[in-house]
């Protein structure tokens, strides 16, 4: 008796399908059988790292399959959320039979991670002050923010300020800074008086902002005041016999412990002044006598003020203010 044997068919048993997801699970594991009344015909063909669209899809000949999803991949990153692509890889018996396993890949939105913006100050003004009747006149310039995120819109602002229409004003000390919010334009308005009362070097101090409405950054800006010298109060030393010349505005005169000497600006002359009793300091020159009345005798170091009874010059009084002692 002849037997003629024939090809029976080859049944796959087991996963077929597995699923990933752009940043989120990133791998898939299952496994894969087949039979065949055939011998020799069940032996699953193995793959190593074999590259499909989105990943890498390995099988072993006992049919355990994985799959790693290329996850830096750009077209993995292209995906959006809501968006679904396979990728298919044929697995393969001795027998020359196959088997699709798909893996499908779900997007995902990406998160925007926001570099914050940088602000730069190219130039901060100064102001100065002389012995002449100075007018001042408004300080410009523009602060330079910058952001590397694409399509960012930024916005100027100035801590503690007051908007109005498209620009944030602050009055300070000695004048008002006032930045344009959409082009970082800005101007300091000088107040005269203020500048011209000041009789030491100052800072009006300002904090500048600029904002991508998700991050911000600041900088000081600081307007220098040089005050005028001829206002500073002199400093006359404690042991005698030193000279010092008071500037116009009001008279500035330091009271040492022996004989000191000033100029009085609206009489020209060079008076010794001197001790005469508590509460008391005399000056003469010349012909002419000066009598300070009710001064207050207070530590070296200290500034205060008195009047100024001007006696055989003149008629009136005039604010004497007393500077720091030094030796």
């Amino acid at each position: 008796m002849t037997i003629v044997g024939a090809d029976d068919p080859t049944f796959f048993d087991g996963t077929t399908t597995g699923s990933v997801s752009e940043d989120g699970v990133l791998t898939a594991t299952d496994m894969l059988t087949a039979t065949d009344r055939d011998a020799g015909d069940t032996a699953i063909m193995a793959q190593s790292n074999t590259v499909g669209a989105y990943g890498t899809f390995n099988i072993s000949i006992n049919g355990i399959w994985n799959y790693a999803l290329n996850n830096s991949a750009a077209n993995v990153q292209a995906l959006n959320a809501g968006q679904t692509v396979t990728d298919t890889f044929a697995v393969a018996t001795a027998g020359g039979v196959t088997r699709n396993v798909v893996i499908s890949i779900a997007g995902a939105n990406e998160e925007v991670v926001n570099t914050p913006p940088s602000l730069a100050v190219p130039s901060h003004p100064t102001f100065t002050d002389t012995s002449a009747d100075d007018i001042f006149i408004q300080a410009n310039g523009i602060l330079v923010g910058s952001d590397p995120d694409p399509g960012t819109t930024l916005v100027y602002g100035l801590s503690g300020g007051t908007i109005s229409g498209g620009s944030v004003s602050k009055v300070g000390t000695y004048g008002t800074l006032t930045v344009n919010t959409a082009t970082g334009a800005w101007t300091y308005t000088p107040d005269d008086a203020a500048i011209k009362a000041l009789e030491t070097n100052s800072t009006d101090p300002f904090t500048v902002t600029v904002s991508d409405g998700q991050a911000s950054a600041s900088q000081s800006f600081n307007v220098s005041i040089i005050g005028s010298v001829e206002d500073l109060p002199p400093v006359l030393g404690t042991n005698g016999n030193d000279t010092a010349t008071v500037g116009r505005g009001n008279a500035h005169v330091a009271l040492g412990a022996g004989q000191d000497t000033a100029v009085l600006p609206m009489f020209p002359d060079v008076y010794s002044l001197v001790q005469e009793a508590p509460g008391r300091i005399r000056g003469t020159c010349a012909d002419y006598t000066l009598t300070l009345e009710d001064v207050e005798f207070v530590q070296f170091g200290t500034y205060f003020q008195t009047t100024l009874a001007v006696g055989d010059l003149a008629s009136g009084q005039a604010k004497l203010q007393l500077g720091r002692l030094t030796d």
